[in-house]
C-alpha cells in the first residue's frame, strides 16, 4: 500500500508546507528575531590582507550616542582550535596575525544597528602591514583537517607525453560568490547557561557541536532555530566564525545579540 501510494504520488502536484508563509510574508528568518533588549553588532576588519595587529583605538566610538560597547581580543574567550564543518582553524581574535582584508578585529555594539555602524566608523585599526598572496601565487596546501583526501587516478605525465593537444593555461576565479537572497547573519540569546541560536545555515545540527566546541560549553545546552533559510548554495554549510562571535559577544554583553554580517572593513 504504502509503494502504491508513493508511486501514484510521483508527477503530482504536491503543495509546499512552507509556501503560504513566504508569499505572505509570515515566515520569519534569522534577522527577522528580535528578543527583547537585543544589542546590534557589526565586525570591524583589518584594513590590511596580511600583516600584523598593532592595536584598536576605540576611544571616539565609545563616547558615540547609542553605541554601548567595543569588543577586542581582550574581552573575548580563547578560543580553541576547530575542526570541520568549521569554515576555518583558526578563528579570529585568536592572535594578532592578519590572514586576510576584512578579518575582525573588534566588534562594535549599539542600541541601533545606525548607532553600531556610526561606532564601527570610528574605530581605529593599526595594523603592520605583510605582502600578501595574490591570486594565483600560492601553493597548494591540504585542506584542513587531519585526514586529507587523497585521490590517485591513471598517470598524468604519461598522459601529458601521449596527448595530441596541450594547452596550459592559468585561470582566476572572482574571490566573492554564493550571492543568497538572505544574507548571514546570527542572533544569539543565552538564558543561564543556555544558549539559544537563530541562525541562517542549510543543516542546524551541524552548528551545535561547533559553537559548543569553540566556547567550551556542553552541546545540550545550545539550541539552533532556523526554520527557514533563503538560499545557501554550500555556504550556509559551513559555520562562520560569526555565528560563534556573536554567541560570545552576547555572553559577554549580558545581552540578547544580533550580528549584522556584512563586509567588515
Amino acid at each position: 500500500d504504502r509503494r502504491r501510494c508513493a508511486m501514484s504520488a510521483v508527477g503530482s502536484a504536491r503543495p509546499r508546507v512552507e509556501a503560504a508563509l513566504k508569499l505572505t510574508g509570515a515566515a520569519l528568518y534569522a534577522a527577522d528575531h528580535r528578543p527583547d533588549g537585543v544589542l546590534h553588532a557589526v565586525l570591524v576588519g583589518a584594513p590590511v590582507a596580511a600583516g600584523r595587529l598593532r592595536g584598536v583605538d576605540a576611544a571616539a566610538a565609545r563616547d558615540l550616542p547609542g553605541v554601548v560597547a567595543v569588543l577586542t581580543a581582550a574581552d573575548l574567550p580563547d578560543f580553541p582550535e576547530l575542526s570541520p564543518p568549521a569554515a576555518v582553524q583558526v578563528m579570529p581574535f585568536s592572535d594578532d596575525r592578519i590572514r586576510y582584508e576584512g578579518q575582525p578585529v573588534a566588534i562594535v555594539l549599539g542600541e541601533s544597528v545606525e548607532a553600531a555602524e556610526t561606532g564601527r566608523a570610528a574605530v581605529v585599526v593599526d595594523c603592520e602591514r605583510d605582502d600578501p598572496v595574490l591570486l594565483g601565487a600560492g601553493r597548494r596546501e591540504p585542506a584542513m583537517g587531519d585526514d586529507p583526501v587523497v585521490f590517485d587516478k591513471g598517470d598524468v605525465e604519461q598522459a601529458r607525453v601521449g596527448a595530441a593537444v596541450r594547452i596550459e593555461q592559468t585561470y582566476v576565479q572572482a574571490p566573492r560568490h554564493h550571492h543568497t537572497m538572505e544574507t548571514s547573519g546570527t542572533v544569539a540569546r543565552w538564558d543561564g547557561e543556555r544558549l539559544t541560536l537563530w541562525d541562517s545555515v542549510q543543516a542546524s545540527s551541524t552548528v551545535i557541536p561547533v559553537v559548543s566546541a569553540a566556547l567550551g560549553i556542553d552541546a545540550d545546552d545550545v539550541r539552533v532555530v532556523a526554520r527557514h533559510t533563503g538560499g545557501g548554495f554550500g555556504a550556509k554549510g559551513y559555520i562562520w566564525p560569526h555565528e560563534i562571535l556573536a554567541a560570545a559577544t552576547a555572553r559577554v554583553v549580558g545581552r540578547p545579540v544580533k550580528l549584522h554580517l556584512r563586509r567588515a572593513d
